[in-house]
């Protein structure tokens, strides 16, 4: 049997479209690995964040349990990152505290409430901020 020129040019058009229809399936899969790795980086980074929020606020604590004077912790590097806590007094042995991270330009905060009484600092309650949310007064 011998092939005509209309059927090797139609085999010609299916492989064509063929690798069309492959090159899409493949930008798509690639986009969304891309997504996906987008996601999972900034997830990390939220890890982090959190981690160095908690870190300034144990700074802030400890230095407010030597001394009920404590303004805080200047900002200093940390791991990849900066730490900082302020310290507002509200009465004798009522504190707020204030901790800030920094990390790869992101800035995420922690604000707790503290009793402090001679030999016991006791965190009453705290809190997690927004990446650009002010503490509360």
């Amino acid at each position: 049997m011998v092939r005509g020129r209309a059927e090797s040019g139609v085999a010609m058009l299916m492989t064509l479209v063929v690798l069309f229809l492959l090159g899409i399936a493949l930008a798509l899969i690639g986009g969304t690995l891309a997504h996906r790795l987008q996601l999972t980086k900034h997830e990390a980074e939220t890890v982090v964040l959190s981690a160095l929020d908690d870190a300034a606020l144990a700074e802030g604590l400890a230095a407010l349990a030597q001394s009920a004077f404590s303004t805080g912790v200047p900002e200093h590097p940390f791991g990849d990152g900066k730490i900082e806590c302020r310290i507002e007094s509200i009465n004798p042995t009522s504190f707020h505290l204030v901790a800030t991270a920094t990390f790869r330009g992101r800035r995420r905060g922690a604000e707790a409430w503290v009793q402090r009484t001679p030999g016991v600092v006791r965190v009453e309650r705290w809190r997690r901020l927004a990446e650009q949310e002010e503490p509360s007064r």
